[in-house]
């Protein structure tokens, strides 16, 4: 895993308040993907807003601090790689 894949990874755990293990990972080929995981890791959680917006408004955002990618070209098919 590259420097900015660990860096994307860090702001989503911290972002999220969760712990993602690294055998957890290599399953995370799209932002589609990561989205997923997030809605069952973050499962039970009361929530004021639609948790399924928010993970997606939350990871596009993060592509961006980390990755330097526009907010509005990232889909849930994007690549993470």
């Amino acid at each position: 895993m590259g420097l900015d894949a660990v860096e994307f990874v860090m702001e989503i755990e911290e972002e999220f308040s969760i712990s993602i293990e690294d055998d957890e990972v290599v399953f995370f080929s799209t932002l589609g993907t990561v989205h997923d995981y997030l809605l069952e890791k973050c499962a039970g959680r009361k929530r004021s807003d639609c948790p399924t917006r928010s993970a997606f408004y939350r990871l596009r955002q993060a592509m961006g601090v980390v990755l330097g990618v526009e907010p509005e070209s990232v889909r849930p098919t994007t690549p993470l790689l």
